[in-house]
């Protein structure tokens, strides 16, 4: 009775410490985003499209292994189908009853106009956008998603934990890691994914692509 109690409480003790390992990792990925999106706002015309992605960032934007400080972030992204020339352009922004006028910069690396409002959305505001005399209603598509952010952080967390607990020393994960949406401005499909993406502090990288509809790992790098 005693030996088989024993074994009990020693089979109940791995299974504590197999989970609890599964549960710190996914923790321990958490507290080390350097960009975390959980909400995704997207609208398209004739001439442009557009997104809006919302969560948190590294404020010192740095891919060097290592998570710093994080702000909240709301980026929106204009993509023309002809191109202005110009560095900047202006729009009006309606987020529920706030109304601006922001200038965006264009990013050189992509083509994108981008503006940062440097706040965190829910998915539940009423968003418009007035450009050209063109008016958009931005529609919060990571609502639909059957895959939410901490989902996909879960997923990913454990397809990539063995190569993850590989670069940690002590309690330092020696990672730093990216959460961001793929949309169809970013490939060829018309599904939406997630995208996480590692960075160690020796220099290697790695990601994998989730499917925001189904959870199913579509591709991964090694």
């Amino acid at each position: 009775m005693k030996k088989k109690m024993f074994l009990l409480c020693l089979l109940v003790a791995v299974c504590f410490s197999f989970f609890g390992c599964k549960t710190s990792t996914l923790e321990a990925v958490k507290a080390n985003m350097s960009e975390w999106t959980k909400t995704y706002f997207c609208g398209e015309t004739e001439d442009f499209y557009c997104t809006l992605s919302s969560g948190v960032r590294e404020e010192d934007y740095e891919t060097n292994g290592v998570s710093g400080e994080v702000v909240d972030f709301a980026l929106l992204c204009i993509k023309f189908v002809s191109a202005p020339n110009s560095s900047l352009v202006r729009i009006n922004i309606e987020i529920d009853d706030e109304k601006q006028v922001v200038d965006m910069e264009l990013n050189t690396l992509n083509g994108t106009y981008m503006y940062d409002f440097e706040r965190q959305l829910t998915g539940e505001e009423n968003i418009s956008m007035t450009l050209n005399d063109q008016t958009v209603e931005m529609v919060a598509v990571s609502n639909d998603f059957a895959v939410t952010s901490d989902k996909a952080l879960e997923i990913a967390s454990k397809e990539f934990e063995t190569k993850i607990l590989l670069k940690k020393s002590g309690m330092n994960l020696n990672s730093e890691f990216y959460l961001r949406v793929l949309d169809k401005n970013a490939n060829n499909f018309d599904e939406i994914f997630w995208c996480f993406t590692v960075f160690n502090v020796d220099g290697e990288n790695y990601s994998i692509i989730i499917s925001a509809e189904t959870g199913n790992i579509l591709a991964k790098s090694n």
